[in-house]
């Protein structure tokens, strides 16, 4: 495959459509839209923290994939993470382990910590179960 599939990390916009606030990971399966197409329809979806290229692994299943797009979403409170977002950001450091440095691991964390500090600050204030102020 000579075009290199992206990987998008980012927080969700809130919306009709997204209610809960989340952290999401998009994975490139198609090379059969314009790049600059594709950019607009991954940040129309969310925050951009940081993008990097698919290893040759990771994008062995985009050839046959029917989805322009294939994308995992965390839910800051749902079960699994209940708020905590250290927590959160592990896990998906975990996720990446097999086919992203841990140096480059390191670097999406904090691009992403930063962000969600910028987008919900009171998750970052030591309170727990705090209502966030949601922009709709």
């Amino acid at each position: 495959m000579a075009h290199k599939l992206k990987v998008w990390y980012g927080v969700d916009r809130l919306n009709k459509v997204m209610k809960k606030p989340s952290v999401s990971i998009v994975f490139e399966n198609s090379i059969h839209l314009h790049e600059e197409i594709l950019e607009k329809k991954v940040r129309q979806r969310m925050d951009v923290a940081y993008m990097r290229y698919q290893t040759d692994e990771e994008s062995l299943g985009a050839e046959d994939a029917t989805r322009i797009f294939q994308t995992w979403t965390m839910e800051i409170y749902g079960k699994a993470y209940k708020g905590d977002i250290e927590y959160l950001l592990n896990q998906n450091s975990l996720a990446d382990e097999n086919n992203v440095s841990l140096e480059e691991r390191e670097v999406i964390k904090q691009k992403l910590r930063e962000l969600l500090k910028k987008r919900y600050p009171d998750l970052f204030n030591g309170q727990e179960n705090v209502q966030l102020k949601l922009p709709f």
